[in-house]
């Protein structure tokens, strides 16, 4: 191999480096930034994946009304506990559910479907949104009512439905919000 083959392979390879090093650093730069919702574990005994946000939460120290982020229904807890702001956010809760096999009713919608009910327990984990630790954690029960709507999903390939005969009662967003208090609103002394 000629000298010059050699060089304009070196070349080559410097170059197609430093191509796919670049595309790596854009994708680094233009991927969109976590949320907070990002930090709920896939389940309840999971730990908390770290998250990269764009701006660093507000920690969670001084005097209540400490802003928290409840998921995946942000709008389960008093408007005055909520924020728009992704920085001010100082705690996230993860709720999860579990349906028990106790029948409650029978629930009715539309297009002549139905599902049975079924009492569903709420496991909710409390996280500081800075630093992602465990604040708390505490169970909450249903209220036993059906859920306003279902979700149905079609299998690929299918035509019907493919939706369980069961539905989870919905949480009980009264004692969840009592429950959410003490995190909330009482003050927090500096760590």
């Amino acid at each position: 191999m000629r000298k010059s083959d050699k060089i304009a392979f070196v070349v080559l390879g410097i170059g197609v480096c430093a191509v796919l090093g670049g595309i790596a650093l854009i994708g680094r730069f233009t991927a969109p930034p976590d949320t907070l919702a990002d930090l709920c574990p896939a389940n309840a005994t999971d730990a908390p994946a770290p998250v990269d946000l764009e701006a660093d939460p507000a920690p969670y120290a001084g005097p209540g009304p400490h802003p928290i982020l409840l998921e995946p229904n942000p709008t389960g807890v008093p408007a005055a506990w909520r924020s728009d702001d992704e920085s001010s956010i100082q705690l996230v809760a993860c709720t999860y559910s579990r349906s028990t096999d106790q029948y409650v009713r029978t629930c009715e919608y539309t297009g002549g479907n139905e599902r049975r009910l079924v009492r569903t327990e709420y496991t909710v984990r409390v996280f500081e949104a800075r630093t992602s630790e465990a604040v708390g954690r505490f169970r909450v029960g249903d209220t036993g009512e059906c859920p306003y709507s279902i979700l149905e999903r079609y299998a690929p390939g299918h035509d019907e439905p493919s939706v369980p005969g069961t539905v989870g009662a919905s949480a009980d967003y009264k004692a969840l919000t009592e429950a959410l208090r003490p995190y909330v609103e009482q003050p927090v002394p500096p760590r």
